[in-house]
């Protein structure tokens, strides 16, 4: 009889662990499926706090999710879902010393952390000698376009010739509302490239840091902000109708996004600019 009630009192407790295994499992699963399947909306001035951890070395220079190398060297950080070239302000809680990142890659994968940053980033809050904090992070800018959207990227050696194209046109390109020039090096005046040369999909504001007569110029002088701790990834370059080429910071939808950002990333990187419209 005590080997009976031995036997009914270790399937009790095993269905009970069973029970308590679904209890708390199923409830995980389906809220981890509604994660997956909820895209979050952020919008500027949004804060989150959470645990901030680092990129170490061994990371270093890596090919992120972005497609732009992580550079532990820059000001950068990895977030689940922020969209590419998100710009935010992470703050130490425990010293209140912030630096401002630019969102490059996904991450982090540990559990219970919200967010990775670059070693340098780590290194102007103190985050280094903990090796992770509790941080708040705030947006500060938003891309105009999120990472999944088609863009526009034409190189200047597949842009099409204008004189074989329309030849009464005299080296101009003809569009629905405007017309470009180009210059002898191929560079249409109105139009907006990146660092390597490709057309750019442009929207209203952005910050004008400098101008100078050549491509070249204005490229080499991205090499400057970059080590002043700007992301290469938002700087852009505009050919002005007199054929100069003006150093642009961050692509905006309106004029308050673009002055926030010149606020706190020009401040903090003592970088001097003004606003421009791109019409």
């Amino acid at each position: 009889m005590f080997k009976q009630y031995f036997l009914i009192k270790k399937n009790v407790s095993f269905f009970n662990v069973l029970f308590l295994g679904i209890l708390y499992l199923v409830p995980a699963f389906f809220s981890l499926i509604f994660a997956q399947n909820t895209k979050k909306i952020y919008t500027i001035d949004y804060k989150e706090i959470g645990i901030a951890s680092y990129i170490p070395d061994k990371f270093n220079m890596r090919v992120s999710a972005s497609g732009e190398e992580f550079d532990n060297s820059r000001l950068l950080g990895a977030h689940p879902s922020l969209p590419f070239k998100s710009i935010v302000k992470i703050t130490n809680l425990s010293n209140n010393k912030s630096v401002i990142v630019t969102i490059i890659d996904r991450g982090p994968f540990a559990y219970g952390r919200m967010i990775d940053i670059s070693k340098s980033a780590a290194e102007r809050i103190n985050l280094t000698t903990t090796g992770s904090a509790k941080v708040e992070m705030m947006v500060l800018s938003l891309p105009t376009h999120n990472d999944s959207d088609k863009k526009e990227e034409i190189t200047r050696n597949n842009t099409k010739d204008p004189k074989k194209d329309n030849p009464k046109n005299d080296n101009k390109e003809n569009t629905k509302n405007n017309t470009y020039t180009a210059n002898a090096e191929g560079f249409l005046t109105g139009k907006i490239y990146d660092i390597q040369g490709k057309i750019q999909v442009f929207s209203n504001w952005s910050v004008q840091v400098a101008t100078f007569k050549t491509f070249a110029l204005a490229k080499k002088h991205t090499q400057y902000l970059k080590e002043k701790g700007l992301s290469m990834s938002m700087i852009y370059i505009f050919m002005e109708n007199d054929q100069k080429f003006c150093v642009w910071y961050g692509n905006f939808l309106n004029r308050t996004d673009a002055e926030q950002v010149k606020k706190t990333v020009f401040t903090q990187y003592n970088v001097s600019g003004f606003l421009k419209a791109y019409k």
